[in-house]
């Protein structure tokens, strides 16, 4: 496997976990009922989308080599 297709790989896998999250997401705000917790809870899973789109940046460089180069 050379180098593109490990970005290749590294890029779907980020796009999963921000899919599955979002998703995960929809259906917990769609069971909740209309409360005062919900925009609480609104911003509390938004820090974490944040969190999931910059994990890219944030992670350190040793890490980054080392889950490309394990695969």
């Amino acid at each position: 496997m050379y180098k593109g297709e490990k970005m290749k790989e590294a890029i779907y896998n980020w796009l999963e976990q921000l899919a599955c999250y979002l998703i995960l997401v929809t259906a917990v705000l769609h069971a909740l009922p209309d409360s005062g917790y919900k925009k609480y809870i609104r911003f509390f899973t938004g820090l974490i989308l944040v969190l999931l789109l910059a994990s890219p940046v944030l992670q350190p460089p040793s890490v980054r080599h080392s889950a490309s180069s394990s695969g």
